[in-house]
């Protein structure tokens, strides 16, 4: 049976990694909501960067509405089981932090005085990464669709990216952060990607 007549279904089963995310980041949704301004605590500022140091990475939990978290967890939710299987829990979550650390950096590069928020850099950078390793699964988009492999899709979504990122005009989106994400997931996949050796060791980075 080749990849893409596998089910979407059987290739979304929470791990505990991506179910960790989950509800992380629907945890942090929820008061955020309700409260003004709590969100704020955790927002990536440029203006605040040296006094509040910890939102370079507390802006990947944090979503600016229901709709924003939705498309980011179902993103999370199809693509990141299947990577996690394959790499490993902790491996997962350094990629994922990666990812979402370079589409902060190469959104600041790109908008030095624009906030960040979201998980989208993170998002990005897995599905790069889970498409480059199993290319033809299949991806049934809200199984309405037909199915398409995986790597047409994210393909396509990541040319459109720096299609985004080069057009002058602004959509409120920063798809500065999506690129960086990819990026991102490419440099660690090629330099700082580890895999457990025999007894547990840790061997040299492998691409």
């Amino acid at each position: 049976m080749n990849d893409l007549s596998q089910s979407s279904l059987s290739r979304t089963f929470f791990t505990p990694a991506v179910r960790y995310l989950i509800i992380a980041n629907v945890a942090i949704y929820v008061p955020g909501a309700l409260f003004p301004g709590f969100d704020s605590w955790f927002t990536f500022d440029p203006e605040l960067e040296w006094i509040q140091p910890w939102t370079a990475f507390t802006h990947m939990f944090i979503h600016g509405n229901l709709e924003h978290l939705f498309l980011n967890m179902f993103m999370l939710f199809h693509f990141g089981p299947e990577l996690e299987k394959r790499w490993g829990q902790r491996e997962f979550i350094q990629l994922y932090l990666f990812a979402g650390l370079g589409g902060l950096a190469l959104h600041y590069w790109f908008y030095p005085d624009l906030g960040l928020l979201g998980a989208s850099g993170a998002i990005y950078g897995v599905s790069l990464v889970s498409a480059l390793k199993s290319p033809d699964a299949a991806v049934h988009l809200f199984g309405i669709f037909p199915p398409i492999k995986a790597k047409y899709l994210v393909g396509v979504s990541a040319v459109g990216t720096v299609g985004y990122v080069l057009s002058p005009q602004a959509d409120g989106i920063s798809h500065a952060a999506h690129l960086g994400g990819m990026a991102a997931s490419l440099l660690y996949l090629k330099y700082f990607r580890t895999k457990a050796g025999p007894k547990g060791l840790r061997q040299a980075p492998t691409p």
